[in-house]
């Protein structure tokens, strides 16, 4: 056990506030990193969490989900859904057929609103 302080930094409890090379560690609170890079995927674990398989990552072209997801905020500049595939319990493939767009303002099948407001003139 290390005694006594340098700089500041108690050497007793240096241990538990340092990321230790080749060393399981339990963190007391939460650590905030601005940028992770790890050599080899194939045996990382990061609370619990095999970064290969478990982590949405930006170096692979394509990311499969094996279960359900759950994402707040997502903004994405391509999103290949496989068919019937859902977001929110909609069929994206169906609702791009049925929506009603600005683009193409002409209703072409039968559309139930729950609620209409319109704010200027209807034609």
């Amino acid at each position: 056990m290390f005694v006594g302080s340098v700089n500041g930094l108690n050497l007793g409890d240096f241990s538990k506030t340092v990321l230790l090379d080749g060393v399981d560690q339990e963190f007391q609170s939460q650590p905030r990193f601005s940028e992770i890079t790890v050599s080899d995927l194939n045996d990382c674990t990061l609370s619990k969490m095999n970064l290969a398989r478990d982590v949405l990552r930006y170096d692979v072209k394509e990311a499969e989900f094996s279960g359900e997801v759950s994402m707040e905020g997502l903004v994405a500049k391509k999103l290949v859904l496989k068919k019937g595939a859902q977001l929110q319990g909609v069929d994206i493939a169906v609702w791009h057929e049925e929506a009603v767009r600005i683009s193409d303002p002409v209703i072409k099948k039968n559309v139930k609103f729950e609620s209409v407001v319109v704010n200027g003139a209807l034609m």
